[in-house]
């Protein structure tokens, strides 16, 4: 697989500044202030997002990309995987990866 050419993740939501309640999505690999707003450290990613729930998805974006890569891998070759030693397990472990997934998006940390 090549390498991504978007902005690693994670990616945060901040408020987007004098915007309401618009939101923003950053990268910060200094640590994270959601009061971000184009301080030294910070890459925008997506300046104006009028809805929440869209924020939070977008946000997931490079986790979702992230556990969809590792499902994959996984379903092709699930004897592969460490300390795994059925195929019932490693679909749980898919399972897994896809559920917390979602859950960031819809805006739940599991």
């Amino acid at each position: 697989m090549t390498q991504a050419k978007h902005t690693p993740g994670p990616w945060k939501i901040g408020r987007a500044k004098g915007k309401g309640t618009a939101r923003s999505i950053w990268r910060n690999d200094a640590g994270f202030d959601e009061s971000c707003d184009g301080n030294k450290g910070y890459a925008l990613i997506c300046r104006h997002v009028h809805n929440e729930a869209n924020a939070r998805l977008i946000a997931a974006g490079p986790d979702m990309l992230a556990a969809l890569a590792h499902i994959a891998d996984r379903a092709a070759d699930p004897s592969s995987t460490e300390n795994q030693d059925s195929i019932e397990c490693a679909l749980n472990f898919i399972c897994e990866t896809a559920r917390a997934a979602i859950a960031k998006a819809k805006g739940f940390e599991l």
